[in-house]
């Protein structure tokens, strides 16, 4: 068994865990989608060109003004 040291809300532990589990079945486990995938008429949630910084402050201020 491997024993993992994953820091908790790091980007790049979230990649480890997804390049864990998919590995054997996907050739780009663990690494960030530059294409978009679909399957018939579905696409999945497109990639993501940038981030839109004030968004993710604004939402993590609400979310600390709740004292979650």
């Amino acid at each position: 068994m491997t024993t993992f040291s994953l820091e908790p809300g790091k980007f790049s532990s979230l990649q480890a865990i997804h390049k864990y589990l998919f590995d054997e079945i996907y050739d780009f486990a663990g690494e960030i989608r530059t294409v978009n995938i679909a399957k018939s008429n579905f696409r999945s949630a497109p990639v993501m060109k940038g981030i839109d910084h004030s968004y993710y402050y604004e939402g993590y201020t609400a979310f600390k003004a709740e004292g979650l």
